[in-house]
């Protein structure tokens, strides 16, 4: 066990700045001998353990054995000695990606380093990995993880006595657009990566007040708000996933929000390019319901969610006939259950709107 541990770890200090993602896979592949210089450069091996084209594969074979041999090492070593006990729980985390042991372990290190900079990359690098990978994009631990990191690099610089610039707010939002992207490509019609998009929405909203930033960052915020619409209308990772009812209140969300905004501050905000994106969106539901799922609660439900969002935009007179047109079109779908309750929904926003 003690063997696998070591080879484990030399992999892993000799492709550190390669990695990409860590994968459990259910075997070795056969490595062919060869004197090309790609196959020299490209794969990597030690022991049991190989890594490729940024890609470590750790059988599954040897999973117990490790975790069996570092867990009681990480309770047992003195967490000054840094070092060892930093390759303890990164070992324990990217064989177990939700060990709440080695997570808190990690935690406490943090909090005992005086280089806090330093060890909010290094945390985020960590996550970065796992959120790539199948199994570690989907845990709630590591974005919980993630998130707590991000917390406390806000908290540094308020300590500091520094705010929220312009160019940190943009870089940390930007920054997990990409990683939530990454996760979602791993882990399709994943709950925890939506759920992080909103905490990261709620948290720019909050980080670029100006009563927090001390200025007024209209022009960012503006660019925030253009950059969700794209994202929701011509992003093909969203456009293809029509049934996902994580993505589709998240777009809800985030439609209610600007909406709300626009109506106070067109400095931020287009309401014309809101209009826009709600013809998009209910075009796109339309054509869905008719010709691919009529039967999808979740494509009914999104279309009463993006029609609660139209009526608030529309005048009265073009609220009602909007719902009209609504009614009409419902009471012609194949799916009768589905859209009588749609036309209920219709008839309730008649009545409060």
């Amino acid at each position: 066990m003690a063997q696998l541990y070591i080879d484990l770890n030399t992999l892993l200090e000799l492709v550190d700045r390669e990695i990409k993602k860590v994968e459990i896979i259910v075997q070795v592949p056969e490595i062919a001998d060869s004197n090309t210089q790609e196959s020299a450069t490209s794969i990597v091996r030690v022991g049991e353990f190989v890594s490729h084209a940024g890609v470590v594969g750790i059988p599954l074979s040897t999973l117990s054995s490790l975790l069996e041999y570092v867990l009681p090492l990480i309770i047992n070593t003195d967490s000054a000695d840094r070092v060892k006990y930093d390759q303890l729980t990164r070992v324990a985390v990217l064989l177990c990606c939700n060990n709440t042991q080695a997570w808190n372990a990690r935690k406490k290190m943090f909090s005992s380093t005086l280089d806090k900079q330093s060890a909010v990359y290094s945390e985020l690098m960590l996550t970065d990995i796992l959120l790539a990978s199948r199994k570690g994009s989907n845990s709630s631990t590591v974005w919980y993880h993630r998130r707590w990191v991000l917390q406390q690099a806000f908290l540094i610089k308020q300590s500091r006595g520094d705010t929220s610039s312009e160019c940190d707010l943009w870089e940390f939002y930007t920054r997990e657009q990409i990683i939530i992207r990454v996760a979602l490509d791993a882990h399709p019609r994943n709950y925890f990566a939506v759920v992080h998009r909103s905490w990261v929405f709620d948290t720019f909203l909050k980080k670029s007040e100006p009563t927090v930033v001390g200025c007024d960052l209209a022009e960012l915020r503006r660019r925030f708000w253009n950059n969700e619409i794209k994202l929701i209308i011509d992003d093909n990772y969203y456009q293809n996933q029509i049934n996902d009812s994580g993505l589709q209140y998240y777009a809800y969300r985030v439609l209610k929000s600007i909406c709300r905004v626009a109506k106070y501050s067109e400095t931020e905000v287009c309401l014309t390019r809101v209009n826009s994106a709600l013809d998009q969106l209910l075009s796109s539901n339309k054509f869905a319901i008719s010709h691919l799922m009529p039967e999808s609660s979740a494509l009914w439900y999104f279309r009463a969610m993006l029609a609660e969002i139209q009526c608030e935009t529309l005048q009265s007179s073009e609220h009602v006939q909007f719902v009209q047109l609504e009614t009409h079109w419902a009471q012609e779908q194949q799916s009768s259950q589905r859209s009588a309750k749609y036309i209920k929904s219709l008839s309730h926003l008649q009545t409060i709107l």
